[in-house]
């Protein structure tokens, strides 16, 4: 009597054992039948990534990159990733833009919390698709399956970061035989200190109202460059584009801008409208405001600034400073400013170039 259970019990189980293998089976040979098609999706997606403009801004804060990032989203059906690095590990930062650039999305970017809203939105192609849904809510903001179909669909993949070196970008570009470019948006160190300094978290953050600090991140991007100058396919991938020539001369400069990354669509209702002296945004220290009152020369860095702060950060910062074309305050001329430096192109930029060293030792 005591046999009978333990053989239904061993029957049970033996059944059970054969059940799974008989859907792992059939699961596998479900798998066979479908590859051919299943192949040729990821071929036919592939072969759509490959032919995507996919722009990648790198700068640091404060130097006008939220202004140029929606520009640049205005100017068709682009998919913009603003700041997705925050919040990340430094040790994921090149696979994440990685696989922005290639529509993954996964559970760490897209974890549901409060704080990254805001940077979700920035994407005008997100909310413009999410808006026509009867049942929108914000936790839709971080549906994987939404961000992948806009992305697939957009014309362009573009993604703004303040987090990442120009280095860390070179090596994503390598890695990439796709349809991509680097834009590097630099801005005179005294201007970015003297809007960090107006801001009261920028003040209570580590290193962020340090000027020695900044300028060497600075200076490494221009290593970089220099470490480049015999790869073609690489230098020819990379704009450098100041932001006092952006603001000098928008229209010029957006032209030049545009003719490079092959977009020909210039925004011109939005550039006017967020150029305008009536143009007030809610935060009264962003460089997105007022951008046509900011002057040429010293853009108010020299009334915000003490003579000896001004004095520091131009003796950390002069060999830079002195690179992409920005006198010292002592130095200060009528010379035009976009002729006034000494440096030439190398490789086509924005109105300068970095002089690229021909003999090392």
């Amino acid at each position: 009597m005591v046999s009978r259970p333990k053989w239904k019990i061993i029957f049970v189980l033996v059944f059970n054992v054969y059940i799974w293998y008989y859907a792992l089976q059939n699961n596998a040979f479900d798998s066979l039948l479908n590859w051919k098609d299943s192949a040729s999706d990821d071929y036919a997606l592939e072969s759509i990534l490959k032919k995507k403009l996919k722009v990648l801004i790198v700068t640091e804060a404060r130097s006008g990159s939220t202004f140029l990032g929606d520009l640049l989203q205005h100017t068709g059906s682009i998919y913009y990733s603003f700041e997705p690095l925050v919040g990340i590990k430094s040790d994921r930062y090149l696979r994440l833009i990685q696989s922005i650039f290639k529509c993954e999305f996964d559970r760490i970017f897209l974890q549901p919390v409060f704080w990254k809203i805001p940077y979700l939105k920035w994407n005008k192609l997100l909310r413009e698709n999410l808006a026509q849904s009867s049942e929108y809510s914000e936790l839709q903001l971080f549906n994987r399956s939404i961000h992948q179909m806009i992305c697939i669909q957009s014309s362009s993949i573009l993604v703004k970061t303040i987090r990442l070196s120009l280095n860390q970008a070179i090596k994503i570009l390598k890695k990439s035989r796709e349809n991509m470019k680097i834009i590097w948006l630099v801005r005179d160190p005294r201007s970015i200190m003297s809007s960090r300094l107006q801001l009261q978290w920028c003040k209570e953050m580590l290193n962020c109202t340090n000027s020695t600090v900044l300028c060497h991140k600075i200076e490494s991007n221009i290593d970089s460059l220099e470490s480049i100058e015999d790869n073609p396919r690489l230098i020819q991938s990379i704009r450098l584009i100041r932001y006092e020539d952006l603001i000098e001369d928008i229209y010029g400069s957006i032209k030049e801008l545009f003719d490079y990354l092959g977009i020909s669509k210039i925004p011109y209702e939005w550039i006017n409208r967020h150029t305008s002296k009536d143009d007030i945004l809610r935060n009264p220290h962003s460089t997105y405001r007022n951008i046509r009152k900011q002057k040429l020369t010293k853009a108010h860095w020299d009334k915000r600034l003490t003579s000896e702060l001004i004095e520091d950060i131009e003796s950390v910062c002069s060999k830079v400073m002195s690179q992409l074309g920005f006198d010292l305050l002592d130095q200060a001329s009528t010379e035009d400013f976009a002729e006034k430096s000494p440096l030439r192109t190398y490789y086509p930029l924005q109105r300068f170039s970095i002089q690229i060293k021909k003999n090392k030792d």
